[in-house]
């Protein structure tokens, strides 16, 4: 389902996907290191897929989300939450309580399999 997301983004004119060091360091702990470092040749090769910074802005808004939402999301999930609104990006997830926080702060967030293009 994955693949297909990917390729879905990467063959539409206007597809873009940004990720940050968060997402890479999620990666480097789920892959074994030989198809970690193979993913990660191809993100970078990749001219629609775009690294963006972690602004100091972003990690305090993530804060400020934390304690908003007694701490029951995940600090990474409100960073990447926090990027999306920055950029007036849409989140793309399968957690359904980072869907459901991403909407009551009024980012477009969708499940993979639910993307046509933005």
């Amino acid at each position: 389902m994955a693949d297909e997301f990917f390729e879905q983004i990467l063959l539409s004119e206007a597809g873009r996907l940004i990720y940050s060091s968060v997402v890479l360091r999620e990666l480097q702990l789920k892959l074994n290191r030989e198809i970690y470092e193979e993913k990660t040749r191809l993100i970078e090769r990749e001219p629609k897929i775009i690294r963006v910074d972690i602004l100091s802005k972003d990690k305090l808004d993530a804060r400020k989300l934390e304690s908003y939402y007694n701490f029951e999301i995940s600090y990474y999930d409100l960073i990447h939450l926090s990027i999306t609104k920055r950029l007036n990006a849409a989140l793309v997830t399968r957690d359904e309580l980072l869907l459901r926080t991403a909407r009551e702060q009024g980012v477009i967030a969708e499940k993979p399999e639910n993307i046509t293009t933005y």
